[in-house]
């Protein structure tokens, strides 16, 4: 007997037994692994289903995202312009009213200053003219 050249016996038991088992499998085994497989790819299918959901409102929500930051960063620009308005209007005011507060101030020390000036110069005049009564 050799090992490569089996007995008619021996080939016709194996391959008895080689198509028992095959129907067996064929009946009971591949049923269940092709149920499992389809499972299987119909899960994964349902999976890539849902990934492409989910990336498609990321895509939404970034997307939304950016039109609120580009809003919002408008908005900043438009309240920094009226700000920057503001203070200029602010610092223009501010201007006005310190030289109008300065102006009345000069106002006030050269007519205290001309005030007391005149009130000199009439006093004087009014002792001369007081020395000449008293002196009549």
């Amino acid at each position: 007997m050799s090992l490569l050249l089996p007995d008619s016996g021996l080939l016709f038991w194996m391959l008895l037994s080689f198509g028992v088992v095959f129907v067996v499998l064929a009946k009971y085994g591949f049923p269940v692994i092709t149920k499992m497989v389809e499972g299987r790819k119909t899960y994964i299918d349902q999976s890539l289903e849902v990934a492409r959901e989910a990336n498609a409102q990321l895509s939404k929500l970034k997307e939304e995202s950016e039109a609120l930051i580009a809003a919002a960063n408008k908005e900043q620009g438009r309240i920094l312009r009226e700000a920057m308005h503001e203070r200029d209007k602010i610092i223009v005011e501010a201007r006005k009213q310190a030289e109008a507060a300065a102006q009345k101030e000069l106002d006030e020390y050269e007519r205290l200053l001309f005030g007391e000036d005149d009130a000199e110069t009439v006093e004087p005049e009014e002792a001369a003219a007081e020395d000449e009564t008293e002196a009549e």
